[in-house]
């Protein structure tokens, strides 16, 4: 499975686009943070504080994990708060809101009419010609689609 998302990074704002077949303990983001301070005041703890709803997602360190089964169906989104706070005295805590949006995952596969399609074509079949027509449908509710092939060359 290939994980795909996207962050788009506006101050302290993070918005993630991901699939909800993510395994437990997948990384999902990495928050990065600077200090002036020098040795272990420098250090920082990470908390996720609210919007974490079924405790699907946990901090280890500064990296946000999945924690439980992501279900769009059930969730579509998340609004993660999370303070990090610099271990100076006294301490300071920058809050970091990270938007979660799950992407559904086709869990049943599409069925077709045939398994199997053969398409005669003739030599004097204009460019940009509708071939065949496939409808597939899906067996949990959802809209069946049509697939549409054109004759063309390269």
């Amino acid at each position: 499975m290939i994980i795909i998302f996207y962050v788009t990074n506006y101050d302290n704002y993070q918005y993630l686009f991901l699939l909800a077949d993510l395994p437990f303990g997948s990384n999902v983001t990495s928050l990065t943070c600077t200090d002036e301070d020098l040795g272990p005041n420098g250090n920082f703890s990470f908390a996720i504080v609210s919007g974490n709803t079924g405790d699907k997602f946990r901090m280890d360190d500064n990296r946000l994990l999945v924690n439980g089964d992501l279900d769009h169906e059930s969730q579509s989104e998340y609004s993660l708060e999370i303070h990090v706070t610099d271990h100076g005295v006294p301490s300071h805590v920058t809050v970091v809101i990270v938007t979660v949006y799950v992407k559904a995952v086709n869990e049943i596969t599409p069925t077709f009419q045939f398994s199997n399609y053969t398409v005669t074509i003739s030599e004097t079949t204009p460019i940009g010609e509708l071939i065949l027509s496939i409808i597939s449908i899906q067996l949990d509710g959802q809209k069946y689609q049509i697939y549409r092939i054109v004759y063309f060359t390269i």
